[in-house]
């Protein structure tokens, strides 16, 4: 069951990460963004060699156990967005507490607003700095009713750790020659993992790309600056 909450309104809409760019920033939002997006997401991207299988199968398993037992962490970066010819970009703070909470909050540049995003046992909460809001059971009930908001919360949460969400199964899967996962085809999205990097005791991808499958023109690309891990 989803519940709007709302107040007075200070933007046209709030179904989208570019609507948080009120009037006072607009213009100066969408040339930085233009720019962004051209060299971040329509660029080519040379990927190193991919594997069909991991080399080291045992491992891998081992790796997949690890880091789905990582419940607790934060990150911080920066996202960009493209849906169609709406595109954006916005800071990311992320801390996951346990399996079930979480808070995304994400921050338009030149202070044009932000939302955070916030889950427990029981419910998600999409608040926006502007005052409104949404309340439902899960995420996936809020970004339903906000087909502009293309952000795979569920799965991504996996993602930034290197493997798959344990959800569903993987339409296909490649590792790069270290024994890391390269990219993968999940819940309608292809996932490419790159710029691996020691993080404590962990080796994390940097930068993960997102399409959607079914939605050429719907890309994400999120950049980890910095992670905080137990």
């Amino acid at each position: 069951m989803m519940a709007a909450i709302a107040a007075p309104a200070q933007c046209n809409s709030v179904h989208a990460i570019p609507s948080m760019f009120c009037e006072r920033a607009v213009v100066a939002v969408q040339i930085f963004t233009i720019v962004f997006l051209l060299a971040s997401l329509n660029a080519c991207t040379t990927l190193t060699s991919m594997q069909a299988s991991p080399p080291n199968a045992q491992h891998w398993q081992q790796h997949q156990q690890t880091m789905l037992s990582l419940t607790q962490w934060q990150l911080s970066g920066k996202v960009a967005m493209r849906n169609g010819n709406d595109g954006g970009q916005a800071d990311v703070f992320w801390r996951q507490t346990d399996a079930k909470n979480y808070e995304i909050k994400l921050v338009a540049p030149f202070g044009a607003g932000s939302s955070v995003l916030t889950a427990d046992a029981t419910q998600v909460m999409l608040a926006f700095s502007n005052g409104d809001g949404m309340v439902a059971d899960t995420v996936e009930e809020i970004l339903a009713g906000m087909p502009d908001w293309q952000f795979p919360v569920s799965g991504l949460r996996f993602w930034v750790l290197g493997i798959a969400s344990p959800s569903t199964a993987p339409a296909q899967m490649r590792w790069n020659e270290q024994g890391g996962l390269a990219m993968l085809e999940q819940d309608g999205w292809s996932i490419e993992l790159q710029n691996y990097a020691l993080t404590g005791d962990y080796l994390l991808p940097q930068k993960i790309i997102m399409r959607r499958l079914d939605q050429r023109d719907v890309n994400l690309k999120l950049l980890v600056r910095q992670w905080l891990l137990p």
